[in-house]
C-alpha cells in the first residue's frame, strides 16, 4: 500500500486544546470500520462520520454519504491544491480525507469520525501530535483470519500475500491503541455501539469502570476471552472462578 503524509499546514480551529476532538476507527480490512462507524451515527446523533473521497468504484456495502466518489483527475486537483488531510492509495486507489470535510462535522457541533486505515491512523497520529494540534481518540477493529477472509470473499476481494502483510502490520499498530475491540459475527453490532459511546463518555474520567462498561467489554473482546459474564460482574469488579485443573511440569493435573 501506497502512502503519503498529511500536510503540515492542518487548520487550527480557535481556542483549540489537547482534548479529544474527534474519534478514529481504524482496524484491518474487513473488520468492519464503516459498519460500525455508520451503526454509531444512527445509534447516537451527536457522531458524525466525516465524508471520504476516493478514486475507486462505489460497492454495494458502502454506507450512504460515506464517500464521494471522483476520479484520479480530480483527486489530484485536491491533492495539488493542498486540500487534503490525509490521503493513501489502498490496491490501487487513492483515498483521502479533506479538511474541509472535517470542518462541516466541526461546524456542525458533531462529535467527527474518521474511518481509515492503521497506516492513515498512524501518520495522522504522529503529524497531529508533532504539531500539538489535534488528539485523536483511536478503536482499533479486528478478528479472527477466517472471519475476515470470508467478509473480504462477500466483497469480492482478492486474499493474497499483501493483504496477509497488511493484517500483521496493522495489528502491530493496533496494539499502540487506545482500545481495541473484537469484531466478530457473534458479537452484537449495537453492543460495540454502545462501548464506543460509553468509552467516549469516560474519555477524560478516571476512576471504576461501571458495571455496564465491564460486561460491554467483556462481549466485544476486550479485559477477558471467551468469559461467562452472567453473575460476574459488579462495579469496578469481575469475579474470576479457579477450575479443578492445572498445568505443572508439562503435564495436565487436576484438583484432589
Amino acid at each position: 500500500m501506497g502512502f503519503f503524509r498529511a500536510r503540515k499546514d492542518i487548520f487550527i480551529q480557535e481556542g483549540m486544546n489537547m482534548e479529544y476532538k474527534g474519534i478514529i476507527i481504524t482496524g484491518t480490512s474487513g473488520a468492519g470500520k464503516s459498519t460500525i462507524a455508520g451503526r454509531l451515527c444512527e445509534k447516537f446523533k451527536e457522531f458524525q462520520v466525516v465524508q471520504a473521497v476516493t478514486t475507486r468504484k462505489p460497492r454495494e456495502d458502502d454506507l450512504s454519504n460515506m464517500y464521494q466518489y471522483m476520479s484520479k483527475e480530480e483527486f489530484d486537483k485536491l491533492d495539488k491544491g493542498r486540500k487534503l488531510l490525509i490521503k493513501a492509495n489502498y490496491r490501487g486507489d487513492y483515498y483521502g480525507i479533506t479538511y474541509q470535510a472535517l470542518k462541516i462535522v466541526l461546524d456542525n457541533s458533531r462529535v467527527p469520525i474518521l474511518v481509515l486505515t492503521p497506516e492513515s491512523t498512524k501518520s495522522l497520529e504522529e503529524d497531529s501530535k508533532e504539531r500539538g494540534e489535534f488528539k485523536y481518540f483511536i478503536i482499533f477493529l479486528d478478528a479472527p483470519d477466517d472471519v475476515l477472509d470470508s467478509r473480504l470473499v462477500e466483497r469480492r476481494e482478492q486474499i493474497n500475500n499483501n493483504v496477509e502483510k497488511q493484517r500483521r502490520e496493522g495489528r502491530i499498530y493496533g496494539k499502540n491503541c487506545l482500545y481495541a475491540i473484537s469484531n466478530t459475527d457473534d458479537v452484537d453490532i449495537e453492543d460495540t455501539a454502545q462501548l464506543i459511546y460509553s468509552l467516549w463518555g469516560y474519555r477524560d474520567i478516571g476512576g471504576m469502570l461501571p458495571k455496564k462498561v465491564i460486561e460491554l467489554m467483556v462481549k466485544c473482546g476486550m479485559l477477558l476471552k471467551n468469559a461467562e459474564i452472567k453473575d460476574k460482574v459488579s462495579g469496578a469488579s469481575f469475579d474470576l472462578s479457579l477450575g479443578d485443573q492445572y498445568w505443572q511440569d508439562g503435564e495436565k493435573k487436576r484438583f484432589r
